[in-house]
């Protein structure tokens, strides 16, 4: 667990030293929703403790972001899915194994992680229902909006986090004037083919602190996966995983053909 914390600890330094935090709602710009609406929707908490979102795949298995679980055991590592609330309701599962592929803590690329449940998620297709991955290389183009849901922090100072549900819409940017926006702060080593921007000026809306692993969805397909928080300017967009461009190294892990973390 400790080498779960410095790990981290290291990618929020890393990225808070170059980016200026600012007092913000949960997914800034976004409202209260209902697990109705994003029932694929998923807390990953380790120790117990609200850390990251995440996606239902199937009744075994969740996505969310590398940097929410690397370091960590599968016995550190609960599921807590069909609820609205951060807290209550809902059903929570342990984890049994945890699929990291090459993960870069310092550059954030290939930043997903994969966690295979010990028990079935009951999936009743109201308030847990498993998202559908996209096709081979999907990019979600320029202008198109992409649903984004989770419990991320209400305060990016206090890092406290939504004890509800919240959902907003990210207007997709094109990647070259994303990281042409990176390069001002010396941080375009995030931008990459593997993953898009979304939000920013363009609409107002961003990902905040608790909201790594956050799905990013577009007709019922999961498109993206939040990264890293967007604690900067306003004008910044945030940083979203690009399921396409990774979609056949996880249906590997799902089918059984990729090795899991070892402890």
């Amino acid at each position: 667990m400790s080498c779960l914390l410095s790990s981290f600890s290291l990618v929020m330094l890393v990225v808070f030293a170059v980016l200026e935090p600012n007092p913000s709602t949960a997914i800034i710009g976004g409202k209260k929703s209902d697990i109705t609406k994003e029932p694929w929707t998923v807390g990953v908490l380790v120790d117990e403790k609200p850390f990251c979102g995440g996606s239902i795949l199937t009744a075994n298995f969740v996505i969310t972001a590398a940097q929410c679980v690397d370091g960590a055991k599968p016995s550190d590592i609960s599921i807590h899915y069909g609820s609205s609330y951060r807290t209550t309701q809902g059903t929570s599962v342990m984890a049994k194994k945890i699929y990291i592929v090459r993960y870069h803590p310092l550059t954030m690329q290939n930043n997903y992680a994969v966690i295979e449940t010990e028990m079935p998620i009951k999936l009743d297709d109201k308030t847990s229902k498993k998202i559908e991955l996209p096709s081979l290389l999907y990019d979600p183009e320029p202008d198109t909006s992409v649903l984004v849901s989770g419990w991320g922090s209400t305060n990016f100072k206090s890092l406290e986090y939504s004890g509800d549900l919240m959902e907003a819409n990210f207007t997709v940017v094109d990647r070259k004037s994303c990281e042409e926006q990176y390069k001002q702060i010396e941080a375009d080593k995030y931008i990459y083919d593997g993953v898009f921007c979304a939000g920013g000026e363009y609409d107002e809306t961003y990902i905040g602190y608790g909201d790594a692993g956050d799905p990013a969805v577009q007709n019922g397909t999961l498109v993206g996966v939040a990264s890293y928080i967007s604690s900067m300017p306003s004008e910044f967009p945030s940083v979203f995983l690009r399921v396409g461009y990774y979609v056949l190294d996880i249906k590997d892990i799902i089918s059984g053909k990729v090795k899991p973390q070892e402890y």
